[in-house]
């Protein structure tokens, strides 16, 4: 299908590619989440029905919805709701601002949350409610290329997540610069999930060319995925690299058919590349780039120098400047900065954030890094407190206030330790009476998700 997108296009949408595809080859695969698989066909009628489901418990039109469901359920709500003429956004388990507040969430987890006006629980089996309910197929409502679809959360460097918000065109045009680095899109498994933007960006992808979306999940799960579909291409961030390959090495299982290996959020450590070789021999990929502007730069073969990330992909401005904002010459360590006529000029609903990132056109992701004689980047620190474990990017201290909220916690600290030949984030904290190693966990895992400590450290 040959459809370009134009500013005023009232009909690109996840719906539109989804109908398109569902009218010319209803039996093709769309999802496959690695215990069942659901076709076009099937995927568009629960799209209909979960429209009817949720207008009819008096959702509004423009409402700004977050998501806490499995992948099957995610995809036919996240359609549905875009149908509706609504913002979509994966729920966020990082701790965001406290002035940010979702119309509604739907999860499967939870039946109410801080960051939500109302929460609707949407239970495993909500899939057969909606097969069995009667439906009634209104048209969906007229939105434009250049609308608001989808918000996207940064990854939490800059202190707490900041929501950004994504157009159906923004979409289109990362993805056609996305050609720049892409080996075989249709072969590719990519570990991210819709948390993140190359997650969202890998399902609209498969969508508009009609091809089959592969769930990520834990390294077994991934490991299936990836020998099922005979995949040839994966993308992960570091430390989920990290686990695939631990995996690997304690099955002694094996992935003969990948050949190119992508890492995005964060180069590998030597000691990872090393097991790379010798368990995939693979073709390494190094990805730069933000959840505000997508891919900035790639690197397409090995480099033993770690900050480098490569060449500055095409239409991406990017300079090094120093702290009066001035140029510096190539070779000369300074602040990074980057802007692109297509993409993001604020944080949603935080001016105040957007003044301090978002400055003049430029965006300052907060790295610190130079351009090399041949113009690739290095990336060699932060110019905040915040870390990179593995491509998980988050100031360590904001665990300690979460940490010391649990009873028997009387101090925290957060920080980052290496491990496996990783940089991992790690916890220290002093107990006293009454502590439960459960609760902490628990703590944790709610505030932080995947960025949660996995490192910890008890002190008496």
């Amino acid at each position: 299908m040959g459809v370009e997108l134009q500013d005023d296009d009232h009909t690109a949408s996840h719906w539109f590619w989804l109908e398109s595809w569902a009218k010319q080859t209803p039996s093709r695969i769309l999802l496959d989440d690695r215990l069942s698989q659901w076709t076009y066909g099937q995927v568009h009628e629960l799209v209909l029905r979960c429209s009817s489901y949720l207008r009819r418990m008096g959702l509004e039109q423009g409402s700004i919805v977050a998501l806490d469901l499995p992948a099957p359920l995610y995809v036919v709500t996240s359609i549905a709701l875009e149908r509706l003429g609504c913002t979509v956004a994966c729920y966020p388990t990082l701790l965001i601002g406290s002035d940010f507040t979702f119309d509604l969430l739907l999860s499967s987890s939870v039946t109410e949350s801080a960051i939500a006006t109302h929460t609707w629980y949407l239970h495993e089996g909500a899939i057969e409610t909606m097969l069995a309910m009667d439906f009634d197929p209104e048209p969906p409502v007229a939105t434009t290329a250049k609308q608001r679809s989808q918000l996207i959360f940064s990854s939490g460097s800059t202190g707490s997540p900041k929501a950004v918000a994504l157009s159906m065109l923004q979409l289109e045009k990362r993805r056609q610069r996305s050609t720049e680095y892409e080996t075989d899109p249709e072969s590719t498994f990519c570990g991210v999930d819709f948390s993140a933007f190359l997650g969202i960006r890998y399902f609209y992808l498969a969508l508009r060319h009609g091809w089959t979306y592969l769930t990520p999940g834990v390294a077994s799960h991934n490991i299936d995925q990836i020998k099922k579909h005979q995949v040839t291409h994966i993308i992960m961030s570091p430390d989920q690299m990290r686990v695939l390959l631990a995996e690997l090495e304690g099955t002694g299982d094996s992935l003969p058919l990948v050949t190119t290996v992508t890492v995005v959020g964060g180069a590998l450590t030597p000691a990872i590349v090393e097991r790379v070789g010798t368990l995939l021999s693979a073709t390494l990929i190094n990805l730069y780039g933000s959840t505000e502007f997508g891919a900035v730069s790639v690197r397409s073969y090995f480099s033993p120098d770690h900050t480098n990330v490569g060449g500055v992909l095409s239409g991406i401005e990017l300079e090094i400047v120093n702290e009066a904002d001035e140029p510096v010459p190539q070779g000369i360590t300074g602040v990074v900065r980057y802007r692109h006529p297509d993409e993001s000029t604020e944080y949603f609903g935080d001016p105040v954030t957007t003044a301090k990132f978002f400055q003049d056109g430029w965006f300052y992701p907060g790295d610190r890094g130079y351009l090399s004689d041949n113009g690739e980047l290095h990336i060699v620190g932060r110019t905040n407190d915040a870390a990179n474990a593995g491509g998980l990017k988050i100031d360590p201290s904001l665990f300690d206030e979460i940490a010391r909220g649990v009873i028997g916690v009387k101090d925290a600290a957060g920080f980052v330790v290496e491990r496996g030949g990783a940089n991992v984030l790690a916890l220290a904290v002093v107990r006293t009476h009454g502590f439960r190693e459960g609760e902490l966990t628990e703590a944790m895992t709610h505030a932080f998700g995947a960025r949660r400590p996995l490192v910890m450290y008890y002190l008496e």
